[in-house]
């Protein structure tokens, strides 16, 4: 039994690595069509294979979005490449640099920048938000060891 189990932890951690690769190789991939032979439609096949395959690896996701964008406003579809760095401003608000880069490119293509969102994206930020919160507005209650201990078993 401790035989099967070790040899599925194996499994699982090289699928994962495989997994890894394959979205490594394809931004690589992409990057390498959109830059190197400036073959748009072969980079825009590779980003938009990453959405769909890769779309809960949110750096991958986020980089993917961002080349799509990109390659939308090097060929002059400014609404189209403003559509896609609002939907990752949208969708990613904490993940720099391509939030500040989006918002650059929004601002030279003459658009109105969105409101900046900061929102919390997992469990574990949401928690630390409410931490700093509590400790800004209620220093008494962040010293309290019980809040300590909630967020250690979080």
């Amino acid at each position: 039994m401790k035989t099967i189990l070790t040899f599925s932890v194996v499994l699982l951690a090289s699928t994962s690595s495989l997994v890894a690769e394959e979205a490594k190789t394809l931004l690589r991939d992409g990057i390498f069509a959109e830059e190197a032979k400036k073959d748009h439609q072969t980079a825009i096949q590779k980003y938009e294979l990453l959405l769909k395959q890769f779309k809960e690896d949110r750096k991958i996701v986020v980089v993917a979005l961002y080349r799509l964008a990109e390659i939308q406003r090097k060929e002059g579809k400014k609404k189209q490449a403003a559509k896609l760095y609002y939907r990752l401003l949208e969708e990613f608000p904490n993940m720099e640099p391509h939030t500040t880069m989006s918002r650059k490119k929004l601002i030279a293509l003459g658009e109105k920048l969105p409101e900046k969102k900061t929102a919390p994206f997992d469990e574990e930020e949401k928690e630390l938000a409410r931490l700093k919160k509590i400790e800004i507005t209620s220093p008494d209650l962040f010293r309290d060891p019980r809040n300590i201990e909630n967020a250690a078993k979080n």
